[in-house]
């Protein structure tokens, strides 16, 4: 039986309420914006000219300064893949058999069902609060609740299957989508990387990359970015088979060492490539820049390990409640900023009520649906015992078979029973006269 490490999870609710504040910066970026910031930098940095950096606004400019690991949201997606690849390869990989059908109901609980009563709330909003999008907002807030629930669609988002607009309801359901897609598969996953565990540091590029390909060159690329989710859960299971080689390596730094291990996993995980290798200028996609954030992520996976220092920090109490309460948190913050939106847009104080809500609502949905649901999913794979034994107080348990014949026997040696003895016992043991 694995332990529970306590830190990952609260290191999954700092990332999770990272997603929470950068949702509510995109929400005020304008439409144009997004996408721009290779243009601006080939201005800067090859041609000097420093004029394209006020077109981005104070709050795009803030996203590219070091304080963007406070709310680098896709990247924190990429750390709940990562994780999720350590978590669920710990046990597998310590397993004599493989309980596939355990692992799976114990996910379909975890993950699956949370995951509806969150579509329910996000359907529920589309529903009663929205007027079909409200064009003095972005193009990224009115890509949901934009049109008509159509039961085509609410049906799409339940089965999983194909190709859909998984932002129409919630735009955080689409890491959803392809974290229950690769959890049905991903004991077959580990098993085949038990056998050829040189796979483990094979795999994980190229998978990535061949994910990113396909989901930029084809329509049908949508369904092909499970591949590259893939290799972010390959990765962080080979950080699983190796951590405590991770570990030792780790302990055996000096401290300026480990503080330069720190600055760069910290510096790939909130710009990906962009400061370290310029694919802007090779006009690359966005989408290979996951590959350095991924590698960011799993490096700061490992230190939360490692680390006495990152240890404390992620035990304090108000990061243990996010950890706690981080999925929940992920999948209903959406729900609540597009809600208040319609309803409070302009008010001032909008992030302060924003926050205070979805850690309300988040806290509300764990104790209604996300405990209760992954408590189901325990009860359901508890093992049941070969022999059932009844107990009841006022009556004494029946002894077996074999247990009254030793004492019948033990009985008849010592004399217990005369009438059952022969003859020849009953001359032998009668007094002679005097």
């Amino acid at each position: 039986m694995t332990r529970r490490l306590e830190q990952l999870d609260s290191l999954r609710g700092l990332a999770a309420f990272s997603v929470v504040i950068w949702h509510w910066i995109y929400l005020s970026l304008p439409t144009c914006l997004p996408g721009r910031e290779p243009a601006v930098l080939r201005s800067v940095l090859l041609q000097h000219d420093l004029s394209p950096l006020a077109t981005l606004g104070g709050v795009r400019l803030l996203t590219m300064s070091p304080l963007r690991i406070l709310f680098a949201g896709r990247e924190a997606v990429i750390l709940f893949f990562v994780l999720s690849g350590f978590v669920l390869s710990l046990p597998l990989w310590e397993a004599r058999r493989l309980d596939y059908a355990p692992f799976l109901i114990k996910r379909v609980f975890r993950i699956y069902v949370p995951y509806l009563g969150a579509l329910i709330l996000a359907v529920a909003g589309n529903v009663f609060l929205s007027t079909g999008g409200l064009p003095d907002m972005n193009q990224w807030f009115n890509a949901s609740w934009r049109t008509p629930v159509q039961l085509a669609d609410v049906l799409a988002h339940v089965t999983l299957i194909g190709v859909f607009n998984d932002n129409q309801f919630n735009p955080a359901f689409w890491s959803l989508i392809h974290e229950m897609r690769i959890s049905i598969a991903y004991p077959l996953v580990v098993l085949m990387l038990r056998r050829w565990p040189r796979a483990l540091w094979l795999l994980p590029v190229p998978l990535m990359a061949l994910g990113g390909f396909l989901h930029s060159r084809y329509p049908w690329g949508r369904l092909c970015e499970s591949i590259e989710v893939l290799g972010f859960f390959v990765a962080g299971t080979a950080l699983a088979r190796y951590q405590d080689r991770i570990a030792a390596l780790y302990h055996g730094w000096s401290s300026s060492r480990k503080t330069l291990a720190i600055a760069l996993f910290a510096g790939l995980y909130t710009y990906g490539w962009s400061w370290v290798f310029p694919a802007w200028m090779l006009d690359l996609g966005t989408k290979y820049q996951d590959i350095f954030i991924c590698l960011g992520a799993t490096g700061i996976l490992g230190l939360s390990l490692a680390s006495a220092s990152l240890y404390r920090i992620l035990m304090n109490p108000a990061a243990r409640y996010l950890g706690k309460i981080s999925y929940s948190l992920y999948l209903t913050h959406a729900t609540v900023l597009l809600g208040l939106t319609y309803l409070l847009r302009g008010t001032p104080g909008f992030f302060w009520i924003y926050t205070a809500l979805t850690l309300v609502v988040a806290s509300a949905f764990w104790k209604l649906v996300e405990d209760p649901a992954i408590q189901a999913g325990r009860r359901l794979t508890l093992r049941e015992p070969r022999e059932r034994v009844h107990f009841d107080p006022e009556r004494r348990p029946l002894p077996r078979f074999g247990e009254i014949a030793r004492v019948f026997a033990k009985g008849a040696s010592r004399g217990a029973y005369p009438g059952l003895r022969g003859p020849d016992a009953t001359a032998r043991e009668t007094p002679r006269s005097g």
